[in-house]
């Protein structure tokens, strides 16, 4: 497990461990690498950002997603998975526009990356942006749907969100 720290890809990891008996260790090649590409949960309207916002809440952590999932990829084994954990970012809300960029450039980079390097496979995890709308259900949904992922030899490119149905959900759509 790499990436931001945010203890989203921690829980999960958790809960592999201890419901599905994987086992974390230290030493590769690694079957599953999960990569935790958590947004920074800060809602700013577009032309309110300043630069060091524009650079912090969008381009930091796209270059660093693009740093992480190189050295993810050196770590998975020859067939192994990766497993991007990711945000809705805010669900399309106006004041979420950098986070939306970077939650693309992930969504973009983890479906390309199961087509430039097979058998290697990614997916994307993706949860709420926000702590109190995730659940501890989420995380046990989560781990199930990492399990599955990791031991599938075909599943691939596919973002699987954790959000009891929110995604589907148009509330920040605003019709003038």
């Amino acid at each position: 497990m790499i990436g931001n720290g945010s203890g989203v890809a921690e829980a999960i990891a958790g809960r592999l461990t201890d419901i599905h008996d994987f086992v974390e260790t230290g030493h590769g090649p690694f079957d599953l690498v999960m990569i935790d590409a958590v947004d920074e949960a800060r809602s700013i309207r577009f032309l309110d950002l300043s630069d060091e916002d524009f650079e912090r809440l969008c381009l930091a952590p796209t270059i660093r997603l693009e740093r992480m999932v190189g050295m993810a990829r050196t770590l998975a084994g020859p067939s192994g998975s990766l497993l991007l954990v990711g945000t809705d970012a805010f669900l399309g809300k106006p004041e979420s526009a950098p986070q939306a960029a970077a939650a693309g450039s992930m969504i973009q980079l983890g479906r390309s990356l199961g087509r430039m390097h097979p058998p290697v496979r990614c997916n994307m995890l993706i949860l709420p942006i926000e702590p109190a709308r995730r659940s501890p259900g989420m995380f046990d949904d989560a781990a199930r749907l990492a399990s599955a992922v990791a031991g599938s030899e075909t599943l691939c490119g596919l973002r699987l969100f954790i959000d009891g149905a929110a995604h589907l959900d148009s509330r920040y759509v605003d019709h003038r």
